[in-house]
């Protein structure tokens, strides 16, 4: 179940997820998932959701030439400014620095 639920993040990664959707997906509700998700990985499925698209930005930001503004979109969050405050916080740099620091010239 759990791994069903990883798969559903990853193939959904570019739009906006819904955990109830996950849910009727794989065929439980919601809140048992939820628990059940935390209980195995030891994070949220929420916390889960941002690790991953942030890990997806940082490898664009390191290998394409999309703008900061464009990854943001792509990832579906509601803005640049709320992507950039999202992946500082999981990188302790923003989206700029990140790609001037790692990415390929």
């Amino acid at each position: 179940m759990i791994e069903k639920t990883k798969n559903y993040i990853f193939q959904n990664l570019h739009s906006e997820i819904v955990i109830g959707e996950i849910g009727q997906q794989v065929g439980v509700s919601q809140t048992y998932l939820c628990d059940l998700f935390r209980k195995v990985e030891g994070i949220t499925m929420q916390q889960y959701i941002r690790q991953e698209k942030i890990r997806l930005a940082e490898n664009l930001l390191r290998y394409s030439a999309y703008d900061v503004k464009s990854i943001a979109s792509y990832l579906a969050f509601c803005s640049q400014s709320h992507f950039g405050k999202v992946f500082k916080e999981q990188t302790g740099m923003t989206p700029t620095e990140y790609r001037k620091k790692f990415g390929i010239s």
